[in-house]
């Protein structure tokens, strides 16, 4: 979390990597002013103070360890341009046709095990019923993505 850089006549949030410690999904947010993210129980990701620093924060609140799970408070927002460098879009994180990962893609025990995983009893090495990795497991957008990957095809 950058809360403003200390940019003289621009109102200017940097987000480096230094808090980044390895590949994955990452987020990123921009709220208004005094908008803050909060855990399941309502606790504070980042300690609310001391953030008008211009320095870059790791989340440090109570909920610090939790993911976000709504936003508090209210404020004035307005117009924002976001830039990127250093990042890569990948799209949704679609599982293998070798759902199994049993080194034969997309066979018959490929298809049984996916809809066994969607039932709720996924083998060790398969892939999960969030097969699209939208965040909603086994749901009819899983099935459909996994029956496009299993035809050659994007997630």
């Amino acid at each position: 979390m950058n809360d403003q850089s200390p940019v003289v006549g621009l109102d200017q949030s940097t987000i480096t990597g230094a808090n980044v410690h390895a590949p994955g999904l990452y987020y990123l947010a921009v709220t208004a002013y005094d908008r803050d993210p909060i855990d399941s129980l309502g606790r504070l990701i980042w300690t609310d103070g001391g953030s008008f620093d211009g320095a870059e924060h790791a989340a440090d609140g109570a909920g610090a360890a939790s993911p976000v799970a709504g936003w508090i408070g209210s404020g004035q927002g307005g117009s924002y341009h976001i830039l990127l460098s250093g990042v890569c879009f990948i799209g949704p994180a679609c599982g293998s046709a070798d759902f199994n990962h049993d080194g034969d893609s997309g066979t018959d025990a490929d298809i049984e095990d996916f809809f066994r995983c969607i039932a709720g009893n996924c083998c060790a090495t398969c892939d999960s019923a969030d097969f699209n990795g939208d965040g909603d497991v086994a749901t009819d957008a899983d099935i459909e993505s996994f029956f496009r990957v299993l035809a050659g095809q994007s997630c």
